[in-house]
């Protein structure tokens, strides 16, 4: 078993918010809550001379535009939601893509052991408990509350999303592999 880290690739454009909207909810919860639900969200291209691929990064956040989350949203289970966003002065309206599966999955001794051994907190250590993860699965963890990862390698290659992201050959993101068992 392998975890990435899943953030935005900096070759290509990155997305950031409007000035009025908070990108970052407490974790697992819907990034634009409202009282009748799901507020509009708009978001802006950073960096727009930049290449656009297949995903844009938002930091805790990811989207995409229809055509790409036709192909890859059955791989991420029920592990993440996609609201539609509007983007910039974009026609077609993109995805946000954000996880919904929280896990209690920090192997905190051992990451208080590797911190203490390095002489503080960074570059962030990642320890995960073996036994949380049992398919292929997109979380994020209180303890790391601003990455968003992604476990793989648990079997059942057609329902893993890191496994159809390189069979696309799919843009945008990039996955560090932080952990592996």
């Amino acid at each position: 078993m392998k975890i990435f880290r899943v953030d935005g690739d900096p070759k290509y454009q990155t997305l950031t918010r409007a000035k009025d909207i908070s990108l970052y909810p407490k974790v697992g919860g819907p990034p634009y809550a409202s009282e009748n639900g799901l507020a509009h969200v708009e978001l802006y291209r950073l960096m727009p001379f930049r290449r656009e691929g297949d995903f844009r990064g938002t930091g805790r956040f990811f989207s995409c535009k229809e055509p790409v989350l036709d192909s890859v949203i059955a791989t991420l289970h029920s592990d993440a939601q996609a609201l539609p966003v509007t983007v910039d002065d974009e026609d077609k309206p993109s995805f946000l893509i954000y996880p919904v599966n929280v896990l209690d999955a920090a192997d905190v001794p051992s990451v208080k052991r590797r911190q203490a051994a390095q002489g503080g907190s960074w570059p962030p250590c990642y320890e995960f408990k073996r036994d949380v993860f049992h398919r292929p699965q997109l979380f994020t963890v209180p303890l790391f509350d601003v990455a968003i990862f992604y476990a793989t390698d648990l079997g059942n290659p057609e329902r893993d999303f890191y496994v159809r992201y390189r069979e696309l050959e799919l843009t945008g993101l990039v996955f560090e592999q932080v952990w592996e068992a």
